[in-house]
């Protein structure tokens, strides 16, 4: 799954000014000849999935956290 602009991503795992919980939007996606990037608060790229670092190690999509928060308040 290849993330576009306006995508909503989650932190899972902080780093540098990168908060726990925050919600992020992704605002750029960049096409090398290598592989593809995003682009979130303008300072941060991350490579999408199957690239060596993919977004996936600090983020989790929003739908996703979303579903998780809710299991949590059900108790499941």
């Amino acid at each position: 799954m290849n993330l576009v602009k306006g995508d909503k991503l989650v932190c899972v795992k902080p780093m540098g000014n990168l908060v726990y919980g925050k919600t992020y939007l992704v605002i750029n996606t960049r096409s090398t000849t290598l592989e593809e990037d995003i682009c979130i608060d303008d300072i941060w790229w991350f490579g999408q999935i199957g690239s060596s670092e993919p977004w996936t190690n600090w983020f989790v999509l929003d739908k996703q956290w979303q579903r998780v928060e809710k299991l949590k308040e059900l108790g499941i």
